[in-house]
């Protein structure tokens, strides 16, 4: 016997996933070399400048 396969529509209007959250409210991820406080987006920015920094090859070679 065969039963006919259907898909339950999503929910129209209404977002399934779970809600963003502030990049700067979270923790530094310990085996990294991230240092910012949690919740304060001054030392964030500064330490997203930081690493990108680091990862430009001119700024590397030349140090």
């Amino acid at each position: 016997m065969e039963v006919e396969q259907t898909a339950a529509a999503p929910k129209q209007g209404r977002y399934q996933g779970k809600p963003d959250t502030q990049p700067w409210a979270n923790e530094p991820v310990a085996h990294e070399r991230a240092r910012w406080t949690k919740g304060d987006r001054g030392s964030w920015e500064t330490q997203i400048k930081t690493r990108q920094l680091a990862q430009h090859e001119y700024m590397r070679i030349y140090q």
